[in-house]
């Protein structure tokens, strides 16, 4: 058996957006920004995306804001593309959530 999960505790950078699959289930996306200190005077921010599905979706938009710290707990899915722009490969982090909590 493996186990591959993620904890994140950073700043949300948009406001959560509920919004309907095709099967009419309800589910959130946002943003979370994390800063991690490199070396002393260098610092690195690391963003990824946040999904939660059903009662936790409803539950999120309604409780977190842009700004607000947040811990997120779930798994993380990896999609790597390449940008149409300057044609540099890249790649996405999106948090598939299981639980989350405000950090005052």
């Amino acid at each position: 058996m493996y186990f591959h999960h993620l904890m994140v505790l950073g700043r949300a950078t948009t406001d959560v957006e509920v919004k309907k699959s095709k099967a009419k289930k309800s589910y959130a996306k946002f943003g979370v920004a994390v800063n991690i200190k490199k070396k002393e005077d260098e610092e690195t921010t690391y963003f990824y995306d946040v999904v939660f599905f059903g009662k936790r979706a409803e539950a999120a938009s309604k409780l977190i804001k842009k700004g607000d710290t947040v811990f997120i707990y779930g798994q993380p899915d990896y999609e790597a593309y390449t940008s149409k722009k300057d044609k540099e490969a890249k790649a996405v982090v999106t948090l598939l959530a299981e639980n989350w909590k405000l950090v005052k």
